[in-house]
C-alpha cells in the first residue's frame, strides 16, 4: 500500500477520540485529506517520468475511503452543525455512485431546511451526467428552504443541471445512433432513458421556468462559487 495512503489510514484511525468536538474531528479528517492530497499533487508535478508519474498518482488519497469516518461524524452528533459539513463533503468528493447517494439522501431528508446549504447548493458545475439523488436533494431544498439565499442557489443548481441533464442527453442520444448503446455506460443509458420517459421537452422548459423564477425572486442573492456571481446575471 502507498506511504500517503498507510498515512491516512494512521491519522483516520487517531481522530474521533471522545474530548474532541464534532468540529475539531471534521476539520482534522479535511486537513489531512488536504494535505496529503497536496503531497500528492506536488509529487506528480515534480515527475520526470511514467514510473514516477504513476507512484505519485497512485499515493493521491481517494475520497471513498475517508467517507465511513465523515459519515461516523453525521451520525454521531446529528444536531451539530459538523453533521452537515461531513455530508456536503462526501457528496462534493464522493460524486456519483452509493457514498454520494447516501450523502445527499440523508441531507434531503434531515437538513434540507439548514441554511448551512447555501454554499453546497449554490455551486452549480458539479455533474456532468445526470444523477437523480443531487436532483432530488435540490428539489427538497428549494421546496423547504425558508432561507431566500438557500433558495437562490438550489433554483439556479436546479435549473442549470436540468439544462445539463437535457444537453447531455440530447448528446448520448447522437452517439447512440452513431455508434449504438454501447457507447455509453450502462448507468448513462439508464439515466437517459429515465429523461426520456420524462421528456426532454418538459426537462428543458422546467429549466427555463426556474431560470425565470431566478430572475424574478432572487435576481439580487450572490452565489459566491459561480461566475457571474449575481445570481440573475448567472440565469
Amino acid at each position: 500500500m502507498p506511504s500517503l495512503v498507510i498515512g491516512l489510514f494512521a491519522f483516520v484511525v487517531a481522530v474521533g477520540t471522545p474530548d474532541e468536538s464534532p468540529r475539531s474531528q471534521y476539520e482534522a479528517l479535511v486537513k489531512e485529506f488536504d494535505t496529503a492530497y497536496k503531497v500528492a499533487i506536488e509529487a506528480l508535478t515534480k515527475a520526470t517520468n511514467d514510473e514516477d508519474r504513476m507512484k505519485a498518482s497512485l499515493e493521491r488519497p481517494q475520497p471513498h475511503l475517508l467517507a465511513p469516518r465523515f459519515f461516523a461524524i453525521a451520525e454521531k452528533y446529528p444536531n451539530d452543525p459538523a453533521a452537515i459539513d461531513a455530508l456536503t463533503w462526501i457528496a462534493s468528493k464522493c460524486i456519483f455512485g452509493p457514498l454520494s447517494e447516501k450523502a445527499l439522501g440523508i441531507l434531503s431528508k434531515d437538513y434540507s431546511r439548514s441554511e448551512r446549504l447555501k454554499t453546497y447548493c449554490g455551486q452549480c458545475s458539479r455533474y456532468g451526467e445526470p444523477f437523480a439523488p443531487y436532483e432530488e436533494m435540490l428539489r427538497a431544498v428549494l421546496s423547504n428552504n425558508p432561507n431566500r439565499e438557500v433558495q437562490a442557489g438550489a433554483c439556479v443548481a436546479l435549473a442549470a443541471y436540468l439544462k445539463m441533464a437535457k444537453e447531455k442527453s440530447e448528446s448520448n442520444l447522437l452517439k447512440i445512433a452513431l455508434q449504438g448503446e454501447r457507447s455509453i455506460s450502462k448507468s448513462n443509458l439508464t439515466n437517459l432513458r429515465s429523461l426520456q420517459e420524462r421528456g426532454l421537452d418538459k426537462v428543458a422548459a422546467e429549466s427555463a421556468a426556474l431560470f425565470e423564477r431566478v430572475l424574478k425572486q432572487y435576481p439580487d442573492v450572490i452565489l459566491e462559487h459561480n461566475y457571474p456571481q449575481k445570481a440573475g446575471e448567472f440565469a
